[in-house]
């Protein structure tokens, strides 16, 4: 705090001794960037809180229905019985979600092992997610339009990061039961490590 407060005075008596058009738009884009800064870590706190309430283990995961690629609805109540996997990333054609997508579609025969339906989803279009899975070699995995209304689904789960419009990158085990086993959210741009996923669900009980 003391080298932020001594910044600020240093830049505010620089300005003061040269009275310019530039000095006063560097002065105005220094301070906006803390202003920023300080809405930024609010939204971040209030988000934390919205989803410390609506993601808990052990409580009953959310129903949905979403449209994934092919245009075929997901129901999450018909897959009763099955663990599910939500794997939540913000933008299709963007480089850390297409890693995050094919990860899932390179382990689908240890998510086949261990009872467990894995599918990504994002705020894109169903035609996006189609030429994007597309252009990934996705064949096996369903990608999840939560376009409309925008980002329902990561609503329901409170990681919808109201500001961008689009959701956390998180990863979301729902157990045979229907309810939250495991939940991780991620830095943006860091890519979830899939293994660490299968070690969950393999350590996880048999409902």
């Amino acid at each position: 705090m003391r080298e932020s407060w001594i910044n600020k005075n240093m830049l505010s008596t620089l300005l003061l001794r040269v009275r310019t058009p530039l000095s006063w738009a560097i002065g105005q884009t220094y301070f906006g960037h803390v202003k920023t800064i300080n809405r930024l870590k609010t939204i971040g706190e209030l988000g934390r809180k919205v989803m410390e309430e609506k993601l808990k283990v052990g409580h009953k995961a959310k129903g949905f229905t979403l449209t994934d690629q092919s245009e075929q609805e997901f129901r999450l109540a018909d897959f009763k019985g099955k663990r599910i996997l939500l794997s939540f990333h913000p933008l299709a054609w963007t480089s850390v979600c297409a890693e995050q997508m094919k990860s899932l579609e390179k382990t689908k025969d240890t998510f086949e092992s261990l009872n467990t339906i894995a599918v990504g989803v994002s705020v894109d279009t169903v035609p996006s997610k189609k030429a994007w899975a597309d252009s990934l070699g996705i064949r096996n995995t369903r990608l999840l339009s939560d376009f409309w209304p925008h980002g329902k689904v990561a609503r329901l789960y409170g990681i919808f990061r109201r500001e961008d419009g689009f959701s956390e990158r998180a990863n979301i085990i729902i157990d045979e039961n229907q309810k939250i086993a495991f939940f991780k959210i991620y830095k943006l741009g860091q890519l979830p490590d899939i293994q660490e996923i299968v070690d969950v669900l393999r350590k996880m009980p048999k409902n």
